[in-house]
This record gives structure tokens, sequence and C-alpha cells, in this order.
């Protein structure tokens, strides 16, 4: 489930015309693939070209297919946390996909391996975070707090019988 090696076609040297097939292993930040299609997605990508319909339901459980469009052409800069909808994740499944203007639905690889969503995933899985729950530190600061004031109290109590 973790690992996933597919051939892909790569767009490298700024040469959109003739695609390069690789694994899916040699895909690094900044190419430029082909989204394939009816197959599962081998890293994060931004749509660049396209439409796509992406079937999310590894990552959000969502049944219902998500509708991806191409990143629009302007000045704003791309935030990865506020432009989901133009965001392909690796281990969804593109179902649909359909260029815009002829040629093909491509897409920009942003993150891989274990820097995808999906890694991410996995990361939190085999690694999970020390779970320090600040009740239970409290709770025996407590329960020690009430011991040191019943031998207070006890050995007060001991020394009034002791007195009289």
């Amino acid at each position: 489930m973790a690992r996933l090696e597919i051939e892909v076609n790569v767009f490298r040297d700024k040469n959109l015309s003739h695609p390069i097939k690789v694994s899916s292993s040699e895909l690094v930040p900044g190419d430029i693939m082909e989204i394939p299609d009816s197959k599962i997605m081998p890293c994060d990508a931004i749509l660049i070209n396209g439409l796509c319909i992406m079937n999310e339901s590894m990552l959000t459980g969502e049944s219902i297919p998500v509708v991806k469009n191409s990143l629009p052409m302007g000045s704003a800069l791309y935030n990865p946390t506020e432009d989901k909808q133009y965001t392909l994740y690796a281990g969804t499944v593109c179902i649909q996909s359909r260029a815009n203007q002829g040629g093909h639905v491509i897409g920009l690889v942003t993150n891989t391996g274990f820097m995808t969503l999906k890694g991410g995933l996995v990361r939190s899985m085999l690694f999970p975070r020390k779970a320090d729950f600040r009740f239970y530190t409290d709770a025996l600061k407590f329960i020690g707090i009430l011991v040191l004031l019943s031998f207070v109290g006890t050995s007060s109590h001991l020394s009034f019988w002791r007195l009289t």
C-alpha cells in the first residue's frame, strides 16, 4: 500500500511534444508529467492543463468523485492549503481526464514519496507521535499533593495525641 511504482510519461527539457516514459520512482518535484488515466497517482501534482475526475476515497473516505480543474493563469501564487481544487494527491485514482486545448492533460509534480499527503498518512501510522495527555500528569500531581497533605495531617494528629 505504501510503495507504488508505475510507468509515467514525463516532459523534460521543456519539450512538451515528446514525453519520456520513466518509472514513477524517478519523478522529482518540478517534473511535468502526463496524468495517467485510470491509474493511481504516484505523486502530488498541480493540474496545469486539463480537467480530471478523481476518486479520493483512499485519502478522505468520501465515495463521491471530485472534479479537479487546471490552475488558472494569473499572478496569484499557488497555495497548497487553499488551492486544493487544483491539486492531485498521491494514492488517488484518475477516473477520467480531458485536455483543455488539445494535447495532453499535464501536471507539475510538487511532492514525491513520503513527502506527499499519502506519505504523511503512512508515516504517521509507522511512527506515531507519543500521546502525552496533560490530564494524566495533572491527576498524578493532584494525587501526590493529597498524599503529602494526608501525611502532614496524620503526623500533626499523632503529635497532638502525644501531647495530651
